[in-house]
This record gives C-alpha cells, sequence and structure tokens, in this order.
C-alpha cells in the first residue's frame, strides 16, 4: 500500500500578536489509515533505523546472546541482570497518530528471540504481543538467544488497522573449529598472504640455536566458524580474534622468569594492532589467528652445561565482533589511552564465540652444546583440556596457577 506524507501549517499566537508557523508532517496511508511503524537498532547501543532499505535489504545485526558480559559465569540469554549488557536491540513501536480508531497493534515475534522492557533485562521480559495503541509509542529491547539460521533471518511484523510494517535481524555467533599443529598444512580458506606463507614455513615447536643464545618457539593456527553463512558480504560488520593468556617461561638453574596472569574481565591481555597474524574476512565462514609462544635464550650458545628453558602457557582464544562501528575499529594506528593498548582494541566489539582453552608447555635442555627438546617433549607441542605430561613441574592441567 503506497504511503504519503501529508504537510500542514498551524499558526500559533503569542504575546503582541506576533505568529509563529509551525509546520507539522503526518504519514499516511493512501487509503486514509494511519502509518504503523516499528523501528529497531543494531545491537551495540545502534540507533534506530527507518525505511524498507535499511530494515530490510540490510537489516540489523547483533550478537547471539550467548557472551557472559558481566562475568559472573551465567551466560547473558540466562541471566535476568547484566550490567552493561549492550547486545539487546531496541525497538520502537511507533503510534499510528492521533487519529487511531483505538484497539491492539499486534507484534510478530521470531522464535529465536525474547524481548525484555529494559536493556540490561532488570525491568523483566516482555511476553505481551498485543499492545493498545494508548500505550505506544513503546521501546523495548531484543534478544537473540542462537545465530539466525541466514541472514536477515529474524522477521519482525507489527500490524494495526489493515497496516503493517517489517523489520529483518540477524544474530551473530561463532563457534571454534580446529587448530593446525605440527604437520599440518594451511587450510585452502586462509587467504591472508603473508599469514599463510608464514604457516607454510611449518607449525608446531622449533628450537633454534645461535650466536645471540636463539630460542624456542612455537606456531599454531586456529580457526573458527562465523554463523551464519556469507557474512563477508555484510558491509560494516568486522571481527576480531582475541586471546586471553597466563604465563611463566624462564630459564634455570637458577631459575629467571617473568610471567602474565589472566585479565579480570572478558578483555583480551594479548592482542595487537597488527593483522599479519590473523585473517578476519570470512571466507566460506572461516577466519583464522596464529600465535607463536616464543622464549628467547638469555645465555649465548653454546649454552652452559645442564641449563634448562622453559615456557608454560594457558590461553583462551575467542571472537569479537563490532556491529557498523563509525570508524576502524581493533586495528587503529593510534589512540593510546594509557595502558599500553590501542583503546578501539580493547574497549570495542562484543565476544561472540565462547573462549577456546588451549596450552603449551616448552622444556629445553642443554645438549652437547646445544639445546635441544627435552625427550618428553619431543611429542609435546600445544594440547586441549588437560596435559597428558606427568612431570607436574612444569606441565600443569589447564587453568592451574602457574
Amino acid at each position: 500500500m503506497k504511503k504519503i506524507s501529508i504537510f500542514s501549517i498551524v499558526g500559533v499566537h503569542f504575546f503582541k500578536f506576533s505568529l509563529v508557523y509551525v509546520l507539522t508532517c503526518t504519514t499516511c496511508w493512501a487509503d486514509g489509515h494511519n502509518h504503523i511503524n516499528l523501528q529497531m537498532a543494531d545491537g551495540q547501543n545502534g540507533q534506530l533505523v527507518d525505511g524498507y532499505d535499511s530494515e530490510n535489504t540490510i537489516g540489523l545485526f547483533t550478537v547471539a546472546n550467548l557472551n557472559d558480559t558481566d562475568g559472573d559465569g551465567t551466560p547473558d540469554n540466562n541471566d535476568p541482570n547484566v550490567p552493561g549488557e549492550v547486545d539487546l536491540c531496541q525497538m520502537k513501536l511507533n503510534s499510528p497518530g492521533s487519529s487511531a480508531a483505538g484497539g491492539d497493534a499486534t507484534l510478530t515475534v521470531p522464535p529465536n528471540a525474547k524481548l525484555y522492557k529494559s536493556s540490561d533485562k532488570t525491568a523483566g521480559e516482555e511476553t505481551r504481543r498485543a499492545f493498545p495503541v494508548g500505550e505506544l509509542p513503546l521501546t523495548l529491547w531484543v534478544e537473540f538467544q542462537a545465530a539466525s539460521a541466514s541472514k536477515r533471518a529474524e522477521e519482525f511484523w507489527l500490524r494495526y488497522d489493515g497496516a503493517d510494517d517489517k523489520v529483518k535481524a540477524t544474530a551473530i555467533w561463532a563457534t571454534y573449529q580446529r587448530s593446525y599443529n605440527t604437520g599440518s598444512t594451511p587450510p585452502n580458506n586462509l587467504d591472508n598472504a603473508g599469514l599463510r606463507a608464514f604457516v607454510g614455513q611449518g607449525l608446531g615447536i622449533l628450537v633454534t640455536n645461535g650466536v645471540s643464545g636463539g630460542g624456542v618457539s612455537g606456531t599454531i593456527l586456529h580457526e573458527f566458524k562465523i554463523m551464519p553463512a556469507s557474512m563477508e558480504s555484510v558491509t560494516g560488520v568486522r571481527f576480531d580474534i582475541a586471546r586471553q593468556k597466563e604465563t611463566t617461561k624462564g630459564a634455570f638453574p637458577p631459575l629467571v622468569s617473568e610471567s602474565a596472569s589472566f585479565p579480570s574481565s572478558i578483555l583480551p591481555n594479548d592482542d595487537d594492532p597488527s593483522l599479519a597474524d590473523e585473517d578476519v574476512v570470512p571466507k566460506n565462514g572461516r577466519i583464522y589467528s596464529m600465535d607463536t609462544p616464543f622464549v628467547q635464550f638469555l645465555a649465548p650458545a653454546p649454552p652452559p652445561q645442564g641449563k634448562n628453558v622453559i615456557y608454560r602457557g594457558n590461553f583462551f582464544e575467542y571472537v569479537r565482533v563490532a556491529i557498523k562501528p563509525p570508524h576502524e575499529v581493533f586495528r587503529p594506528s593510534a589512540h593510546i589511552d594509557g595502558d599500553g593498548i590501542p583503546q578501539d582494541i580493547d574497549k570495542m566489539g562484543s565476544v561472540c564465540s565462547p573462549k577456546q582453552p588451549w596450552l603449551t608447555r616448552m622444556w629445553i635442555v642443554e645438549s652437547g652444546g646445544a639445546y635441544v627438546k627435552k625427550p618428553e617433549m619431543i611429542k609435546m607441542s600445544f594440547q586441549f583440556g588437560i596435559s597428558s605430561i606427568t612431570d607436574h613441574m612444569f606441565l600443569c592441567p589447564l587453568h592451574e596457577t602457574i
């Protein structure tokens, strides 16, 4: 049905008989019915949009609310109180106008969505689907329970007096697929040429000996799947793979070590602005991150007899997404806020995957004037879950204090 706009001029009298004209506009349907208008915003505090292209051709985007924003151990979709929640989409049910005949406007909600009365869910769930027009306009908040089956699969309809309005949305989530380790070849979907060339040189643990003492390093590649499919064609939705770590590394005897602890928040403590170690534009729904834990030998070559070098690391690998940000995120050229991390890297985006735990244990010992892998480590590079190595001094269960 065709929508038309009727403009009128209203005169308003003020003191001393001055006259001010106010231009007003009422949007109506061509048959005389008032227009019913449903608006929605992207997650991450997006702005309400209007118009067919914004609401349907492009649609709205947010994260399936399976993350844990407040870090209380409860996924947000099962948590009735989420301080700092930004992944619910604002929705506005607009009034059909002053000439509305009364009755209810009805809202159709897809099975994957729930409605809430506040952005942090503390005001409770909105279970009604019929709303007296006298209560409109009304603002609600939309939460998605899982990734959408396809782009723009989530359809919302608002209907009143023969008129209707539709808005489409997409809920995003990612899942860990696999890691490429010793003996692996780069996957076909890895199309960052520089990264592909680097991992093509070899994956797993490598020991080097040189005049500066050499080092022990490892290379591992992680693969995540983005849902729904074909997100690479969506403008303005940007992915990042982030990492949290706890590590201890050093040489003994004597023991000389440094360490890092897991952060107390959802923010990464092992991310940087370089794109060299990531491929975050999805190809066939896959994105990748590489890590190269490294310990440089402090002693010159040849190493002192009996010298050991150790590295223990526990990690969480996970995906973040920024929804139509106003500027470049995750990989800015500057803008440091005092903590040594580019501000947009540690402040923007929502977690949109489970945190995948992984660990590495490197134990290197002097042998014949050179560093070599300790015999127990020859087949050991990266593992998931609980380490099978029994030497508890250096090889501990994942997440045990190290």
